[in-house]
């Protein structure tokens, strides 16, 4: 396990475990990844050797160095050739992170991913919101629809008004509001429905 020389209070909250993230300007052959802290975001060069331990270098970029205007961290998701990158307004510059190898994760939900979460230890919000594909229950508007017509029919016929004796019917959906456990985007849908982030995929029971 590589030691990241973490501060007393500092803890890693994402690791780049299956992409492989590359500096823009970085021309070296190492084995590099991005790890985010609650203080840090760490750029990690690793030279690996045949005998003996492996060389690691680590460039730190202190998350409250990065530009934050009108309470929004500037980070955009951006190109590096015909590569999925995003780019970090930093104090001392603008620094580009791209994607050199992604595994199985689709490179664009991936850089997502990471610039939601260094958005979310910066300000506390995410970047990007996001709404579930999976949203709709099938058949709760044709149920809606059915019981409001029944509601309009007893008014019909006790001359548009409400009666004491007249039953109230009513269809009223238990909305809820989470937060994406992959990349922590907000999330919105009826209680107990199962979800899924249109940007990491993560699914998850609301």
């Amino acid at each position: 396990m590589t030691d990241y020389q973490l501060q007393y209070d500092e803890g890693v909250t994402l690791e780049s475990e299956n992409s492989e993230f590359r500096r823009s300007d970085d021309r070296t052959l190492h084995s590099t990844h991005l790890v985010l802290t609650n203080k840090n975001l760490l750029y990690v060069r690793e030279k690996i050797r045949m005998f003996g331990a492996n060389e690691v270098y680590i460039d730190r970029y202190p998350l409250r160095d990065i530009k934050v205007i009108d309470g929004k961290a500037q980070i955009r998701l951006t190109k590096h050739g015909d590569c999925q990158a995003f780019a970090i307004s930093m104090r001392s510059g603008e620094v580009t992170f791209y994607l050199y190898n992604t595994g199985s994760f689709k490179p664009r939900k991936e850089a997502i991913r990471w610039t939601n979460a260094i958005s979310m230890a910066v300000t506390g919000k995410p970047l990007h919101e996001s709404t579930p594909e999976k949203a709709a229950i099938p058949g709760v508007g044709f149920l809606a629809e059915t019981i409001k017509g029944t509601i309009d029919t007893f008014k019909e016929a006790w001359g548009g008004t409400d009666t004491p004796d007249s039953p109230q019917v009513s269809a009223v959906a238990d909305m809820v509001s989470a937060k994406c456990t992959g990349c922590r985007a907000p999330l919105s849908g009826v209680k107990g429905q199962r979800v899924q982030c249109r940007y990491c995929d993560t699914e998850q029971v609301l």
